[in-house]
């Protein structure tokens, strides 16, 4: 019986087969396909990836960032990639260009089977706001060994010119540096990244981040304390603005690389006891340092500046859209080759021969210290 039934099934296929003279002609024809969809697209200048929403049958939305400013003719906007379903055409192709200067431009999708889709392009401005010309109004170091103690510190180290290395190379030489930020690339995680040209100045000089050793309780000698303080390379380099972390990373022509963030003007207490208030009269860069805690230095600029500093800051003022760096301000400043300092010569010194004793003394006590001599 279920032989019969097999049988006739398959009588029946066969008869509805014969009726048809190519059984597969709509998939030849792609009468079947109706996808009429954009997948993905890439604009010049674009920031970050589009919002791509179908909103029925016949219409759809792609909402996206464009930066004017890296586009030569908006009105010719072109379409670096458009990536469509399977089969699907569109009035536009990749290579091909929107006007983006007349109402909202559109792009039409239509199916292998004559069923077409309508996306409206909605496009916003995109303005990356680091872009311009800075002046370095201030530096500001917070740091030394236990805050819970009230022992650390906040401080400008220009005003601690004896701490630093002479010859005009202190914290002082940065103050009429120009930073240029040019925006070079739009990324496509929505990230940017460009050049910033760090101008030396008039006097054409940098802080050569040298601690005097005249300051340094430990050896007196100077401390190279480059890789606290010299956070924004000198000359040109490149940087990366990263949207979802906050921060700003530099790199310099070698490929060392420093992070900070941009933080805005007001007041920030650092973490002393009690606080130590930093109030910020515009917006500056903040650089997190890697000291180390020094107990032996707690009291002492060393210490602060050297061992154990925690935050750095450089306070910019962005100038008008427009400003020019003035030309005379438009230097480099030249490689300096610090000399070594010479050895000492050693001492000739020898423990042989006889002594007598002079004297005692002991230094102690805790409210009132003083020498005593023990024989007294």
């Amino acid at each position: 019986m279920n032989k019969l039934k097999y049988l006739l099934s398959a009588f029946v296929l066969l008869c509805f087969a014969s009726c048809k003279d190519d059984p597969w002609e709509d998939v030849a024809d792609g009468g079947w396909n109706h996808e009429r969809s954009i997948i993905d697209v890439k604009f010049e200048g674009q920031a970050g990836t589009p919002t791509i929403t179908e909103t029925d049958s016949e219409t759809g939305v792609i909402e996206l960032q464009l930066a004017s400013d890296m586009v030569a003719d908006m009105s010719k906007v072109r379409v670096e990639t458009l990536t469509l379903s399977y089969k699907a055409t569109a009035n536009v192709a990749s290579g091909g260009t929107i006007d983006f200067t007349k109402g909202d431009p559109q792009i039409v999708v239509t199916s292998p089977n004559g069923e077409s889709r309508t996306y409206t392009l909605e496009m916003t401005e995109f303005t990356e706001t680091l872009t311009g010309t800075y002046t370095i109004s201030n530096l500001w170091v917070y740091g030394g060994t236990g805050a819970a103690y009230n022992c650390t510190k906040l401080y400008k180290p220009a005003d601690k010119s004896w701490c630093w290395n002479g010859e005009g190379r202190g914290p002082a030489a940065e103050m009429d540096n120009y930073l240029v930020f040019t925006l070079g690339e739009i990324l496509a995680d929505g990230n940017t990244t460009g050049t910033c040209m760090n101008w030396a100045g008039e006097d054409a000089k940098n802080w050569d981040c040298v601690f005097a050793g005249a300051s340094n309780p430990d050896t007196g000698k100077p401390v190279d304390l480059t890789q606290f303080y010299r956070q924004i390379p000198k000359g040109e380099s490149t940087w990366l603005r990263n949207y979802s972390d906050g921060t700003i990373t530099f790199t310099d022509a070698d490929g060392n690389k420093t992070s900070c963030t941009l933080v805005p003007k007001g007041t920030y207490q650092m973490p002393n006891v009690p606080p130590i208030p930093l109030t910020l009269e515009s917006e500056a860069f903040k650089f997190n340092l890697k000291g180390t805690e020094d107990w032996n230095n707690t009291y002492n600029d060393y210490g602060v500046f050297a061992r154990n500093p925690v935050t750095y800051y450089i306070e910019i003022v962005k100038q008008p859209a427009g400003f020019e760096v003035p030309e005379a301000s438009k230097t480099i400043e030249e490689p300096v080759d610090p000399e070594p300092e010479p050895e000492p010569d050693p001492e000739e010194t020898s423990l042989a021969g006889t002594y007598s004793v002079g004297r005692l003394t002991v230094y102690g006590g805790s409210a009132d210290p003083a020498f005593v001599n023990p024989v007294d």
